[in-house]
């Protein structure tokens, strides 16, 4: 929709959100990043407002269809909702979305022990380069894939609370290893632009930090 400005993309989209919440309820973190994409990107009021509209739509369309088991049996959604969901998640989840700091130490222990010291520097270090470069680039598209970056890891930490399921962290993790990707991808390209010297230089100082 980005580039052809298809209001089917965006229903297929609403529809994609909508079965990720049938899914798992951790669908929020999606639905929120793509509804304020949808309000806050270019565009007048008419049209922000129409894109929010077809979206949250259609998602709730899909997502209506839980309805009839949800009334069938109400005790057992109850319980599984409740105790799986929101008891290990902590206070309400518009008050770790306003105030999700205690929640930052909890989440990033648990992406370390699942990720491991080294992934975590590498992701770490590929999203710090691809906020650098995407903050130097006059293409707006880069730009896309930090602002999926940084809300991903601030919406899960939100959303989550002190839930101990560390699989979670599989959406940030793939965002921020493009951006490492990306970062790799640059300093090849530059590393060829530069003299033989330079070239052999660099990586005699890289072998012996290493």
């Amino acid at each position: 929709y980005d580039n052809e400005k298809r209001y089917r993309d965006l229903i297929l989209a609403g529809i994609c959100l909508g079965l990720g919440m049938l899914t798992h309820p951790f669908a929020i973190v999606f639905c929120i990043q793509v509804g304020l994409w949808a309000v806050l990107t270019q565009g007048t009021w008419r049209e922000r407002f129409s894109r929010g509209t077809v979206i949250t739509g259609c998602a709730l369309a899909i997502f209506a269809l839980w309805l009839p088991l949800i009334f069938a049996y109400p005790e057992t959604f109850r319980l599984q909702f409740s105790n799986n969901v929101l008891d290990r998640s902590g206070p309400g989840l518009i008050s770790r979305l306003l105030f999700p700091w205690p929640y930052f130490p909890i989440q990033l222990g648990l992406l370390r022990e699942y990720a491991g010291t080294i992934q975590l520097t590498l992701m770490t270090g590929g999203l710090l380069a691809g906020t650098w470069l995407a903050w130097r680039s006059v293409d707006r598209r880069p730009r896309i894939l930090i602002y999926l970056s940084w809300s991903s890891i601030y919406l899960l930490i939100a959303c989550q609370g002190s839930h101990p399921t560390k699989g979670y962290w599989c959406y940030p993790g793939a965002l921020l290893f493009l951006c490492l990707g990306w970062g790799l991808s640059r300093l090849g390209r530059n590393f060829w632009e530069h003299s033989l010297t330079w070239r052999v230089a660099a990586v005699s100082g890289a072998l012996f930090f290493v």
